[in-house]
């Protein structure tokens, strides 16, 4: 799941942690996420564009420590 609630009706409502929600964990500039969800699916969603390239950044960097 790519991109944060206000632009991707899949992250909306998103549970990402303990019964929080993705839009209750992102309200301000600078905050993102970059997690495998206990679903197995995988979010990558900030609370800006910017803060989302931030997250897969993340996530790629993750994987490629992987390898």
């Amino acid at each position: 799941i790519v991109g944060g609630f206000a632009v991707n009706t899949a992250a909306q409502n998103l549970e990402i942690s303990d019964g929080q929600t993705l839009d209750a964990y992102l309200t301000a500039e600078g905050e993102y996420v970059a997690a495998v969800l206990t679903s197995g699916n995988i979010v990558v969603a900030g609370y800006s564009a910017s803060d989302t390239g931030s997250a897969a950044a993340d996530l790629i960097n993750a994987l490629e420590a992987l390898i």
